[in-house]
């Protein structure tokens, strides 16, 4: 059996499987509520959310195995205005709206959109994420030319990371943070990786803990 077959075979299996787990707790909770108690109500509350978890992980997870397949399509894009549009969606799903987005002078250039618009709004999100509460919200973009390409990099004044976990961010499930303090699968900025690395280019971060965190790209000429 080959890495593909297996791989949809996993997917399959696991997923039918938490839908299963799922649609028995939905059961007990409309049948029993009576029974169930206010303790043990909570509990199975908790229990689909950690399915739906599950569930996110797993379709995430399948989505960064199958990104080689992925064909690349490569046209002129402008930034500034992916990552303008980005940031909106992301302040309309729930982000702060009080936080402050500087979207410097880009360039238009010759790369896939729809990466690069997945790229943004992962790098984007994980900065609103990031925000500290002691202190109003700050996201800023700015392009610079670079030996072979373009250098895009975003800054927020949020709560930061150790410096010397830099290079872990990017790895599957690297975490700087608790799960409960940064929300998500932990696998956004591995597919950023995965993403720029098949265009040509690199990625880096860059931090220090409550003193915020730089996050770049390259896009290859």
């Amino acid at each position: 059996m080959d890495d593909k077959t297996l791989v949809s075979l996993l997917s399959h299996e696991l997923r039918s499987t938490l839908w299963g787990a799922e649609g028995l707790i939905r059961l007990m909770q409309e049948d029993m509520p009576d029974q169930l108690g206010e303790e043990a109500t909570n509990q199975l509350v908790k229990v689909r959310e950690g399915i739906e978890e599950g569930r996110s992980l797993l379709t995430r997870l399948i989505d960064l195995y199958r990104l080689p397949e992925r064909p690349v399509r490569k046209e002129r894009t402008d930034i500034g205005e992916i990552a303008r549009e980005e940031w909106n969606k992301l302040i309309a799903a729930g982000g702060d709206p009080k936080a402050v987005f500087d979207c410097g002078e880009t360039p238009t250039v010759v790369t896939d959109s729809r990466w690069t618009r997945q790229i943004l709004n992962e790098l984007l999100g994980n900065a609103l994420k990031a925000v500290n509460a002691s202190s109003m919200p700050r996201i800023s973009l700015r392009a610079s030319a670079r030996s072979g390409g373009l250098a895009i990099e975003i800054q927020d004044n949020g709560i930061g990371f150790p410096s010397d976990q830099a290079d872990k961010l990017f790895e599957p499930c690297g975490r700087a943070h608790s799960r409960t303090r940064f929300p998500g699968t932990g696998l956004g900025l591995a597919m950023v990786r995965e993403m720029v690395e098949r265009l040509g280019g690199t990625v880096w971060a860059e931090g220090e803990t409550h003193q915020g965190a730089t996050f770049g790209f390259t896009i290859a000429k």
